[in-house]
């Protein structure tokens, strides 16, 4: 799906760039996944939006889909670690959270069906394969998003609307005044 970002007059802030990164890219997988699969009939899916807001003190992030939304049941359970709702990959290509080829052979065999032309069965099973990486399913992107963000004195919240969609909440600090008091403390 398309992915829209709406800047509502936030203003530059200072944050940790790792864990910024993290946060927003779990969100947005989520996101996108629950989007793909609720909408797999569709040709033209709903878009994810992404909604960016904020003050002196805080920079506010919404995360929209209309992803089919979280049963109410199960929204507990999302703050748990290893959690998911992923179908299990028997022999993922790459592994999970390092993102690099366990098996290089797929890749290069891929490459060279790829250059020296291969039958659409052995495209569709290579495929297959290269698709089977886990993009999702370890259980740890939520609960880890949402310790980052406390970590650095924030919040990630989820409301949910069953059958129809998600949207994330992401309520970051601005670093910049309580590091210059605690400096400014610490110096005096």
């Amino acid at each position: 799906p398309r992915i829209e970002v709406i800047d509502c007059g936030a203003t530059a802030f200072s944050f940790v760039p790792r864990y910024l990164f993290y946060i927003f890219s779990e969100l947005l997988k989520n996101s996108v996944r629950a989007t793909v699969e609720h909408h797999s009939e569709l040709e033209e899916l709903p878009e994810v939006q992404v909604l960016i807001s904020g003050d002196e003190a805080v920079c506010s992030c919404r995360v929209s889909d209309r992803g089919g939304g979280i049963a109410m049941e199960d929204l507990p359970k999302v703050w748990s670690y290893f959690y998911t709702t992923a179908e299990r990959v028997d022999c993922p290509v790459s592994r999970g959270a390092v993102d690099a080829p366990a098996d290089l052979r797929w890749l290069s065999k891929r490459d060279h069906h790829e250059s020296h032309g291969a039958s659409p069965n052995e495209k569709e099973e290579i495929d297959a394969m290269v698709l089977a990486s886990p993009m999702a399913g370890l259980g740890c992107g939520l609960p880890l998003s949402r310790l980052y963000a406390s970590f650095l004195g924030g919040s990630v919240e989820l409301q949910t609307l069953p059958k129809y969609g998600t949207d994330a909440y992401i309520y970051l600090n601005r670093l910049a005044k309580p590091c210059q008091e605690r400096c400014t403390r610490t110096h005096k």
